[in-house]
């Protein structure tokens, strides 16, 4: 199983609204959400399907909004989400670490 990191944006601007649409309409059009797998205090992790090819994933999808976080601890979770994702590109193919 690879890992998908998705982060999401649920502000209610009408320009986070439209951003939000398209993401979902991508991720959604390409994967088919199946069930949680784990929470932590800002995001969800989910099994999830490529639709072309069959294949599983989790998908870790990051709620980077302020509904319940303070705009800087939003923006701090933004980085680190960032940060970790670049954390697991490095890490990607090396031995220790299974991709399946």
């Amino acid at each position: 199983m690879g890992m998908l990191i998705v982060d999401t944006d649920h502000e209610d601007s009408d320009e986070s609204q439209h951003y939000r649409h398209e993401e979902d309409q991508g991720f959604n059009a390409a994967y088919e959400s199946k069930e949680v797998l784990g929470r932590g205090l800002a995001s969800t992790v989910r099994r999830c399907i490529e639709k072309g090819s069959g294949q599983h994933f989790a998908v870790k999808i990051v709620d980077i909004s302020t509904e319940k976080q303070s705009e800087n601890e939003a923006k701090r979770l933004l980085e680190e989400t960032i940060s970790e994702v670049e954390i697991l590109r490095q890490l990607s193919g090396h031995p220790s670490i299974s991709n399946a």
